[in-house]
């Protein structure tokens, strides 16, 4: 049987390591190479030199190099060489093949090619399997590491350097589980982040190993709730599939905030909306690679559109992408839909976190709130009931002489422990972006 390119790609892993051994697929990365019968095997010259080698009687290899993926992107390069016919054919194995062999047949026999046929629906499905169980294991490391954390006491855990939670994200980007990766490296901007730190990252590493619990049950929640597991895990979904499955919702949006964020060399930008006649809330990701930030969404605060918007499903769908503009953006000063009360906006979150424990953001408009000073600089805004609500950062002067003490509208982003101000609507109905840095 001939080894085809397609038989190569079902065997990789991921689509990373297959691209990866894609580009290895050149004579010139590679010495000392060779085939015997079923075995084939050659030298990668990368930042080592690795030995690579496979036995195309089942199509399975091994590789010197320390990658936890198996097979490697060497293997798959070498395969690919194969399906190629850039292998010659030679006479004697090194030793180091023909050690290998030895140890895994018992005989240094070389197999025969057995018949094989392929079933793209089942290649698919074991993909799929392969893939869980690997998000699984790096599940079980990642729960006893936490474990581990809090049975030492977490005193003294800002002392760690980054990468004492780089290499733990590390291992579940290599686990296929790049959203619980992203949730790991959050975790390190926690300690020492300010007043009540300890509280904030346990809280955190409890929404983790909750998360961690209903993957390894998915087959028991229900199927909007299964949507937000697996997105938060790192599996996601198309753009046909969010067509297809996620709520369609017509309404006049109006932009009331636009926040960035960058780490390394991504940034996020968030934008959120707020339908006039629905009252819903939409959040809108867009990203940036390098330092080129450019970003095609863009409005400004006081515009109104009508446009139908696609959500991904969910228990409690937040984000959203534009399908289409139905009409064309025009100027309101007008309240835009909100709350009255901080007891109402808390009310409101509640019962989403009821249905999405994870939902980590929020679209806060709240009327009639005024910024107030702290003791010790801290800033906060109040409504007309007293109740209050902490916001990020200080510097808040700005908003308070442009409100003239007087209740204004809030538009933030509430995080479940401080505002994050976006923009103010003051008295004169006139929308100020930048309300605090």
């Amino acid at each position: 049987m001939t080894l085809t390119l397609e038989h190569v790609e079902s065997l990789a892993p991921d689509d990373r390591v297959l691209a990866a051994g894609r580009k290895l697929a050149r004579p010139e990365v590679w010495r000392h190479t060779g085939r015997h019968e079923s075995v084939i095997w050659g030298e990668c010259l990368g930042s080592a030199v690795y030995e690579v080698r496979a036995d195309l009687a089942d199509t399975s290899g091994t590789c010197s190099c320390p990658s936890r993926k198996l097979p490697c992107k060497h293997v798959i390069g070498l395969l690919t060489l194969e399906a190629q016919g850039a292998l010659a054919a030679q006479t004697d194995m090194p030793s180091w093949v023909t050690d290998w062999l030895s140890r895994r047949r018992g005989t240094e026999e070389s197999p025969t090619i057995p018949p094989r046929t392929r079933n793209p629906g089942a290649q698919t499905q074991q993909r799929a399997d392969r893939r869980r169980q690997r998000i699984l294991d790096g599940m079980d490391v990642l729960e006893a590491w936490m474990c581990d954390m809090v049975h030492n006491g977490i005193a003294g855990i800002e002392l760690q350097p980054r990468s004492f939670w780089d290499q733990q994200s590390a291992r579940l980007v290599d686990a296929q589980a790049p959203g619980l990766a992203g949730r790991v490296r959050r975790l390190a901007g926690i300690p020492a982040s300010g007043d009540g730190w300890p509280e904030r990252l346990l809280a955190e590493m409890g929404k983790i190993d909750l998360l961690l619990h209903a993957y390894r049950r998915l087959d028991q929640l229900d199927p909007l709730l299964q949507h937000d597991v697996r997105q938060l895990v790192g599996l996601r979904l198309s753009t046909e599939e969010v067509a297809e499955q996620g709520e369609h919702l017509i309404d006049e949006w109006s932009m009331v905030g636009q926040l960035v964020d960058g780490e390394d060399s991504l940034h996020t930008q968030r934008t959120w909306l707020v339908g006039l006649t629905t009252g819903r809330s939409a959040l809108i990701l867009q990203f940036a690679v390098g330092r080129q930030i450019a970003f095609p969404f863009v409005s400004s605060l006081n515009a109104v559109q009508r446009m139908e918007l696609h959500f991904w499903p969910g228990r409690y769908p937040l984000r959203a992408r534009i399908d289409r503009r139905l009409d064309v953006p025009y100027r309101l000063d007008e309240r835009r839909p909100g709350h009255a009360s901080i007891e109402d906006f808390l009310a409101a979150t509640a019962r989403a976190l009821s249905r999405n424990p994870w939902l980590d953001r929020f679209l806060a408009i709240l009327h009639d709130v005024v910024p107030v000073i702290e003791e010790g600089g801290a800033w906060s805004v109040r409504d007309r009931n007293g109740a209050g609500l902490p916001l990020v950062g200080r510097g808040y002067w700005r908003s308070l002489a442009n409100s003239g003490g007087h209740p204004m509208d809030l538009y933030a982003e509430w995080d479940g422990f401080a505002l994050r101000p976006m923009a103010i609507r003051v008295i004169e109905d006139i929308p100020t972006a930048g309300a605090g840095r």
